[in-house]
């Protein structure tokens, strides 16, 4: 009983794992240049299956015979 009650009281002491660490100014530049990579680069993915697919409606359009 007396292990038991220890174990609660160090439990209760425990740090937490996750610590946030303070990031530096310049961490946070290249994550934010980082997320404009990636948002960039989903946008001309996007734009360019937007295109392939119009560009194929038009082709589709004038080369089936009616």
């Amino acid at each position: 009983p007396e292990l038991a009650n220890v174990a609660k009281q160090l439990e209760v002491m425990e740090k937490p794992r996750d610590i946030p660490v303070p990031l530096s100014q310049d961490d946070k530049m290249r994550a934010y240049r980082q997320a404009r990579r990636q948002r960039l680069i989903i946008t001309l993915i996007i734009a360019g299956a937007i295109s392939f697919f119009l560009a194929l409606t038009v082709f589709m359009a004038f080369t089936i015979p009616n």
